[in-house]
């Protein structure tokens, strides 16, 4: 027995200890909105969707961390981009076009890119004049016009998955459910657009005008 080849066990952390429990933590919350979706589903109660149900887990989560003090278990919890962006966003794309009812698609793509292009833009304007006259008028925080509007550009792509779940049980026509989950994939890519077309003018001698508009998307 050679005391130099004895393995040296250092006892672990507090952190690496609250970034395990965190881990822990987030799987059980991931399998408690599934398994809550799923028996939401086959008792017929859709006026509960699982996005609500995981919403709420995320709040509990939060919660968790805020009660416990804890800052190891609040970075851990927090939304990092950068993994959305690159390891979430592009499957979710992917199966949604890879299900997606060509036919359907394609017989519709009028109102389907009318509702992704225009649609977009005009709630993102819409949205974005609503914020900024609010915080004029003092009636929510002040911000500015660029983020104002970078903020209706974010705030605009809306993710009707809950409306897909309830359209797919109970059976709504093709032509319907293809509008709405076209719709659905396209305006992501629309809101990145705007939402990376306005920051392009987040510089004190910003030129604002259609052309450098078109320029910058």
């Amino acid at each position: 027995h050679d005391p130099e080849q004895e393995i040296d066990l250092k006892p672990e952390s507090s952190e690496e200890a609250t970034h395990r429990w965190t881990v822990t933590l987030g799987i059980l919350g991931i399998a408690a909105t599934m398994v809550s979706g799923e028996l939401l589903k086959r008792r017929g109660i859709f006026r509960i969707p699982e996005a609500v149900i995981g919403l709420l887990v995320g709040v509990a989560a939060g919660g968790l961390s805020e009660m416990f003090e804890s800052q190891t278990m609040a970075e851990d919890e927090s939304f990092d981009d950068e993994f959305f962006m690159v390891w979430l966003l592009p499957p979710i794309i992917f199966a949604a076009g890879y299900n997606m009812n060509v036919p359907a698609f394609f017989d519709n793509l009028g109102p389907t890119m009318l509702l992704a292009f225009g649609g977009t833009v005009l709630s993102a304007a819409v949205v974005g004049a609503c914020v900024y006259l609010a915080g004029q008028l003092g009636l929510a925080y002040r911000l500015s016009l660029l983020a104002s509007f970078f903020f209706g550009s974010l705030i605009s792509a809306t993710d009707p998955v809950t409306v897909l779940a309830i359209f797919k049980v109970i059976g709504v026509r093709d032509d319907i459910f293809a509008v709405i989950f076209g719709e659905s994939v396209l305006n992501d890519a629309v809101a990145i657009v705007l939402a990376r077309t306005i920051l392009s003018f987040n510089t004190p001698d910003a030129d604002i005008s259609l052309l450098t508009c078109l320029q910058a998307a």
